[in-house]
């Protein structure tokens, strides 16, 4: 994993889960033009059951999704042992929703509409803080 300032998110594998397929493409065409590998799906389903094979750098998630919500989907990935980064992006941007995001098991929230320099920006500051945990 490298990041550098002409593609911040340079060589990043990213699991990228939002039931909305404009969000999706958007967000996907982002990524990778920062650099990022995106491996894109429409359910938290399909992200559970990709997440060991493709080891994700990081999880980018909406919180609203059909049959499994993003909420329900990180506390399942946390019980069965996956302990990557990841970031909740959700039109509900109450504290409420924020709180119950970290508590399940989100590192960060990010409220929609957001700008696309901060989503490119964060996924770098977390991953660059969760590599300085893991030099220590």
């Amino acid at each position: 994993m490298t990041m550098n300032s002409t593609n911040p998110l340079d060589g990043l594998q990213i699991l990228l889960v939002d039931d909305d397929e404009d969000s999706r493409l958007l967000f996907c065409t982002v990524l990778s033009y920062a650099g990022a590998t995106v491996t894109a799906v429409r359910s938290a389903i399909e992200a559970i059951a990709l997440i060991e094979t493709i080891e994700p750098d990081i999880l980018v998630a909406d919180l609203r999704m059909p049959t499994m919500s993003g909420l329900e989907m990180i506390m399942q990935l946390r019980m069965e042992g996956w302990s990557g980064p990841a970031i909740a992006v959700s039109a509900c941007a109450h504290k409420k929703d924020v709180r119950e995001a970290l508590e399940s098991g989100f590192d960060e929230h990010l409220a929609k509409p957001l700008s696309i320099t901060m989503l490119v920006d964060r996924i770098a500051t977390l991953l660059k803080c969760v590599k300085s945990e893991n030099d220590k």
